[in-house]
């Protein structure tokens, strides 16, 4: 199973924008792999980076809106994984 590991720590950056960091488990083993963020109420994806080998991402979000953190499983053998409702 591929999970996005739920303990988000929020960083104000810059105006309009938060650091989401994160880490990315499959079989709760840390693993890499494609991670967005996206603005909840427009749907624009607001940044997109591959977390490390040892699962690890910072992305940028709104801070006007709140956000939702998608994890695409690079084997595609399981679903996308979502954690929503992340703001600032």
């Amino acid at each position: 199973m591929l999970t996005i590991f739920n303990n988000f720590n929020l960083v104000k950056f810059i105006p309009n924008t938060i650091a989401i960091k994160g880490k990315t488990l499959k079989n709760n083993i840390e693993t890499s792999c494609v991670v967005r963020c996206y603005d909840r109420i427009t749907g624009e994806m607001v940044s997109s980076t591959i977390s490390d080998v040892n699962g690890n991402f910072i992305l940028f979000g709104s801070r006007e809106n709140k956000n939702y953190v998608l994890a695409v499983d690079s084997e595609e053998k399981y679903n996308i994984v979502v954690q929503d409702m992340i703001s600032g």
